[in-house]
């Protein structure tokens, strides 16, 4: 299923203990995904996810991704069909929402 996905949109956020929680299992678990990053531009608060999923979709729309979103430059990423957004609050609550282009 991880070879479908082209790219996962964390939280991260400047916080070492937040932020090490997605480096640790996005490279357990979805390794060589490239990361994409939105609290850089939207900030940090309880209504933040949801505007990462936003990011997510518009990036979807419009079938490319920005480089200011990219959080480890691993490649470009053009005509992106699945992003997965993952979240975590204080390292308990972890979702995942995955957004797909149809």
């Amino acid at each position: 299923m991880t070879d479908n996905i082209d790219a996962i949109m964390v939280g991260v956020n400047g916080v070492e203990e937040n932020d090490q929680i997605y480096y640790e299992n996005c490279a357990q678990l979805f390794p060589n995904i490239p990361l994409l990053q939105y609290k850089n531009i939207f900030g940090e608060s309880y209504t933040a996810p949801a505007l990462g999923v936003y990011a997510a979709a518009v990036c979807l729309q419009k079938g490319k991704i920005p480089e200011h979103l990219l959080l480890n430059k691993k490649t470009d990423i053009f005509f992106p069909r699945k992003i997965l957004c993952y979240n975590h609050f204080e390292g308990k609550n972890h979702t995942f929402i995955l957004l797909s282009k149809c």
